[in-house]
């Protein structure tokens, strides 16, 4: 499950997704983008290998293509949290553990995507 958080509203999205790779990422961002009506400006991403292909000594990133090219498009710009610091994103990470708690107990068991209430664009 993609969840995105806005802090200062406190709200938050979520979008489930059949694995974690770039392809349901940037599907589930997608999504988001059309159910909030826009693109924020500027998005925090943890460092996800579905985004980033290396971290350098400092600090820059190496994206991957399919990622790179999203951001261009919709135009938003991708700020990264520092390496193993989880305090830095402790709003999204309240969020999913509020998603788990109630959207997926139990465990959704579906073979379809329609199944699991997701349907075309």
């Amino acid at each position: 499950m993609l969840v995105m958080s806005f802090p200062f509203s406190n709200a938050a999205f979520a979008f489930p997704v059949r694995a974690e790779n770039t392809e349901c990422f940037l599907e589930a961002m997608k999504r988001i983008f059309q159910r909030i009506g826009g693109v924020p400006r500027k998005i925090w991403f943890d460092n996800l290998s579905a985004a980033v292909v290396s971290i350098d000594r400092d600090g820059g990133r190496t994206f991957t293509d399919q990622f790179l090219r999203f951001a261009v498009h919709y135009r938003f710009q991708p700020e990264f949290c520092n390496p193993y610091s989880g305090h830095e994103k402790g709003h999204v990470e309240n969020k999913v553990g509020y998603s788990r708690r109630n959207w997926l107990v139990p465990p959704p068991v579906c073979d379809t995507d329609t199944e699991l209430g997701v349907s075309g664009p």
